[in-house]
């Protein structure tokens, strides 16, 4: 299910700091088919915890996929956000990245912007 109220996304959580509103409008046109969710790991910290989402997001142009991690401390606060593809080498954003937070809101943010009792109710 795609994130459709934009404003929680980016009022609720720090990720304007790490993907452009341009890349994930781009993100929300791209098919959720096309984005494979392969881990998450958390790590407990003596001050903070940290969790490590990890994506395979497939290229609409070419016969390959593109690693996408995020990285949140404390459940809520976005640490880092990578994707090995060219235009985040060059910007440090692209559409992979927006096209993760867009697609997996409640998997990544299930903790600060989903109520508790509504995940529970739909999965």
């Amino acid at each position: 299910m795609q994130i459709e109220n934009f404003n929680d996304l980016i009022t609720k959580t720090n990720i304007s700091g790490f993907v452009t509103t341009t890349d994930i409008v781009k993100g929300k046109q791209y098919d959720k088919e096309k984005i494979s969710f392969i881990e998450k790991k958390e790590s407990k910290g003596t001050y903070e915890d940290l969790t490590v989402f990890h994506f395979e997001v497939d290229s609409e142009t070419k016969p390959t996929y593109y690693d996408v991690k995020i990285v949140l401390e404390n459940n809520k606060n976005i640490l880092k956000c990578t994707c090995d593809c060219k235009a985040y080498r060059n910007f440090q954003s692209c559409k992979h990245i927006g096209a993760v937070f867009v697609n997996f809101y409640e998997l990544i943010f299930k903790k600060s912007i989903i109520p508790l009792n509504y995940y529970h109710k739909h999965y």
